[in-house]
């Protein structure tokens, strides 16, 4: 139950990793031997009243047990065999042998006993027979990847795989992810006392929800693959139709439920016809055209669904995806598929999709599990849900905008007259907007999906070259001369005769022509949308908009073009007044004329306020030209309007947005400096004391004042960050001279002394931010030691040379002050030994709480601060001891073996190894 499968893990990872000569043989032999298991897949042999026969005999006598020849058995052993053999419907014989296996293994699991380790090995072997299969259904042949696989190999297991699926493969592995159940599995390990310590738990429920998230990726990778034949796809919507996942804490969609959607979404998908230059051939290969039988019987299932579905979102996103499947077969030649009568109620399905609310759920729900955006073809697939429903239904579009448009008038009345808007008023244009905004917010992989939304008149970038159908990213000049008449899977054969040539030349320059028309005509359409929905934008639609803009941004040459469309439009788009205020600018009155205008500013003109910041903000982090652009225009002057916004009395969200959008411009040089002394000169952080009774409310009164008592910190994390931007280059060193000792220290006194040692005693509503806190903090004093290296003149003072003449005292480097704290018995090494104390106690729980991410970058930075300081100690004591100084250092070697208040022991060091 564990050993043989692992063996067969091993055997296929190693052969698809690194295949070696002689590798098809061994990988037929081992596939053969477990061609059975794969095809009553995680089906146990039952238990047997012979076998457990055969061992109550074996505590008295000797009895033969395979692999282990003649052995007498203890009564224990065999009680613990009886527990399993019932727990799992397990044959006892196998039941001993995962038992003898486990008391092998007790090495690798120590504070385990034998049966809880079994427990382990039983889930771990299952795993791997799944994690094989997932494997093998990954190597397939098909049209959506290729891998670089020896041609035998690929070819065997396509085949041997095809055989599986001709077996019930596929329907097998959709019913066990119907009756494999957590809760159950739990309770029924629960019953028999099969679950050991928090650990071993955590253990058992991760080897679970891999199984089961193994067995969606097979039903994935085959669909994305190859397609999905009749049977297997309408079991998977029945499947789907009782999934419930509103119920799940995080609020996003789980694993496996999204992997089941996303084979779905690519079991409808049709647009290979205008993705790959052989689209129309592929297609025609599809289970959903080469059965005659399937596209009437989806008609019948998706378009005229009569039972709504346990989850209406799932629901929807499947009409969506079966609607523009629909469009595109209705825009396809005719002879590609003959029955046009069923292609004509797309509108009335895509009606259906949006009824119920399929861009609200997308963005809500779908969009927020973090996995889509680790997985290059779930990104592909949902980016062409997304680009194919703005190209293919553009009078739909249109028709969302015009509804937007009427929901904000309404809204609008409503407000005037001091009422709600009714709920039942539709924001399905504003829900696109944001589903546009939050897919393409984060981009890890790189892919800059977002491209095609800009730049259309760029032919070269809308071109794809097609490697033995595989996208390439080469250019047209990087083309291998020797592929150049190769066409996605068609290639000129070596010996063709010459009117054969230039048939098939022909074929493939029209079938390339209208791939690069429908590539510049669908980048047309995109921009299009991207410039049309920012026009006459209502207040409604303002926010939503400029989300969308930002995160079609976020990459390099995207932040370029967002950056020169809103330049070239900034006379008559995203105007302050036309969109937010609704009313004429004041330029516009007369003394004749007299106006009422809002002194203060609504919390929806706050909003957009931080919405247009943001679009700035992501242009300047991506485009170093559009971030000089901005700082050097006189015009704008933007450092000095924004620094001044954040000494203004505007709500706390609004400068912190602020402060980001200046950490933005502060990359370059000049910008850093030019905004270092702004920030001296405009005392947001009181530097220079003062004994005036007029106090301007800086960012300490705030985090003291309104931030302390609202239990939210957005402007100290901004301004950490502001800080983090800034020292990434060197630091003036006359900083503030003229009038107090030039240097960093205030700067320092305020993230140590009043943010960091404070920050475990305030209150917060997000339990999360705590910790945020800490790890911008952390961040700054790591840099600060990492950067330091001590001298002499650290510890008996420096004079530098004013450029006006004389001489002044500056402060030494921040790392000293850093390391000084590090070697005495100060609050700072205390709070971060308690750090550390506090993440082993935690993550040791192996249980899920608030920003569990944050407090692993927390603990990991309490390390390296207190590895950088370890290293400086010796040098740094050395000095100290040869410059005369009266400070008395203990040294942070032996702080370490100190007695921890918190646990009474001198653990410091266990909890650092751990």
């Amino acid at each position: 139950m564990w050993t043989p499968f692992k063996e067969l893990q091993s055997v296929v990872d190693a052969v698809l990793a690194k295949p070696a000569p002689g590798a098809l043989t061994q990988l037929k032999q081992v596939l053969r031997k477990h061609k059975q298991n794969f095809i009553t897949l995680l089906k146990n042999p039952p238990k047997n009243a012979e076998s457990r026969e055969t061992l109550r005999k074996g505590i008295s006598e000797c009895i033969h047990l395979p692999g282990m020849g003649y052995q007498i058995l203890s009564k224990e052993l065999v009680d613990e065999a009886i527990i399993i053999s019932d727990m799992f419907d397990l044959n006892e014989i196998l039941a001993i042998d995962l038992l003898c296996t486990a008391q092998q293994q007790l090495l690798f699991h120590p504070g385990l006993n034998r049966g809880l380790v079994a427990i382990l090995l039983y889930y771990d072997g299952r795993k791997a027979l799944v994690s094989a299969l997932r494997s093998l259904v990954h190597v397939r042949k098909g049209f959506s990847w290729a891998g670089n696989y020896p041609p035998e190999i690929v070819d065997y297991i396509t085949l041997y795989t095809n055989k599986l699926m001709e077996d019930g493969v596929l329907l097998k592995i959709l019913d066990l992810l119907e009756c494999l159940d957590l809760s159950k599995e739990l309770e029924l390990l629960h019953h028999n006392r099969a679950l050991g310590g928090p650990k071993h738990q955590h253990q058992v429920v991760e080897q679970f929800q891999e199984i089961r998230q193994a067995l969606a990726d097979i039903i994935f990778l085959w669909t994305a693959q190859t397609g999905l034949p009749k049977d297997p796809t309408f079991k998977l919507i029945n499947h789907l139709k009782s999934c419930k996942i509103q119920d799940e804490v995080s609020g996003g969609i789980d694993g496996v439920n999204l992997a089941l959607e996303m084979a779905l979404l690519c079991a409808l998908d049709l647009s290979l016809l205008h993705r790959m230059e052989d689209g129309a051939e592929l297609v025609r290969n599809l289970p959903l055209l080469s059965d005659t039988s399937f596209i009437p019987a989806l008609v019948r299932e998706l378009s005229q669904c009569v039972k709504p579905w346990e989850c209406s979102g799932l629901q929807a996103t499947t009409q969506l995806a079966w609607a523009l499947a629909l469009t595109t077969l209705r825009l396809s030649p005719s002879n590609l598929y003959t029955d046009r009568s069923v292609l004509e109620e797309d509108e009335m399905v895509v009606e259906t999709a949006i009824d119920l609310k399929v861009f609200d759920f997308l963005h809500t729900v779908f969009l927020e599990n973090k996995t889509i955006y680790k997985e290059q073809f779930y990104l592909q697939r949902l980016h062409t849900l997304i680009t194919d429903f703005l190209v293919l239904m553009p009078t739909k579009v249109k028709e969302l905008r015009t509804r937007g448009d009427e929901t904000a008038r309404t809204v609008q009345v409503y407000a005037h007259e001091g009422l709600e808007p009714p709920a039942s008023l539709t924001h399905h244009f504003e829900h696109l907007l944001l589903t546009v905004e939050r897919f393409y917010r984060d981009n890890p992989l790189g892919l800059e999906l977002a491209l095609d939304f800009w730049c259309p008149t760029d032919t070269t970038k809308h071109s794809t070259i097609y490697l033995y159908g595989i996208p390439s990213k080469l250019g047209n000049d990087q083309l291998p001369t020797h592929i150049s008449l190769q066409a996605g899977n068609n290639q000129l054969p070596t010996h063709i005769s010459l009117q054969a040539a230039v048939v098939t030349i022909l074929r493939l320059l029209r079938e390339r022509t209208h791939l690069c028309n429908w590539n510049v005509e669908s980048g047309v359409v995109l921009f299009k949308f991207v410039r049309m929905a920012g026009e006459m934008l209502p207040p409604t639609l303002f926010v939503p908009y400029l989300k969308m803009l930002r995160s079609l941004a976020s990459s390099p040459q995207c932040s370029r073009y967002a950056f020169n469309m809103l330049k070239e439009n900034s006379s008559n788009n995203l105007s302050y007044y036309n969109n937010l205020r609704q009313e004429l600018p004041p330029s516009t009155d007369t003394v004749y004329r007299h106006r009422v205008y809002p002194r203060g500013i609504t919390p929806q003109e706050i909003q957009g306020l931080q919405a247009v910041l943001g679009v700035t903000r992501t242009v300047a982090e991506y485009d170093d030209c559009a971030q000089v652009a901005l700082c050097e225009n006189p015009h704008w002057n933007a450092l000095n309007i924004l620094l001044g916004l954040v000494s203004c009395s505007v709500p706390i969200p609004l400068k912190a947005e602020l402060l980001l959008t200046l950490a933005a411009l502060a990359r370059s040089p000049s910008t850093a400096a030019t905004l270092w002394h702004s920030l001296e000169a405009s005392q947001i952080l009181t530097t220079v004391p003062s004994i005036s009774s007029y106090q301007p409310r800086g960012v300490q009164t705030e985090l003291e004042e309104i931030e302390s008592r609202n239990e939210e910190f957005p402007l100290t994390r901004a301004l950490l960050h502001l800080m983090d931007v800034l020292t990434n280059l060197p630091v003036p060193r006359l900083l503030g001279a003229g009038s107090r000792t030039p240097g960093f220290d205030p700067y320092l006194q305020f993230i140590m002394n009043s943010v960091f040692l404070r920050f475990n005693t305030r209150t917060y509503k997000n339990p999360g931010e705590k910790w945020e806190v800490a790890n911008g903090c952390l961040k700054l004093l790591v840099k600060f030691v990492t950067q330091y290296e001590p001298h002499l003149e650290d510890f008996v003072g420096k004079q530098v040379e004013l450029q006006g003449g004389g001489l002044t005292q500056v402060n030494p480097p921040s790392g000293f002050h850093l390391m000084i704290a590090l070697n005495s018995k100060s609050e700072l090494i205390r709070l971060v030994l308690y750090i550390i104390h506090e993440g082993c106690q935690l993550l040791d729980s192996y249980s899920s709480f608030p920003a569990k991410e944050m407090l692993e970058s927390c603990t990991l930075l309490c390390l390296q601060l207190i590895q950088k300081a370890l290293n400086l100690q010796q040098r740094f004591l050395s000095l100290l001891s040869g410059a005369g100084s009266n400070l008395l250092l203990t040294g942070l070697s032996k702080l370490l073996l100190d007695i921890n208040p918190r646990s009474g022991q001198p653990d410091n060091l266990l909890n650092i190894t751990k």
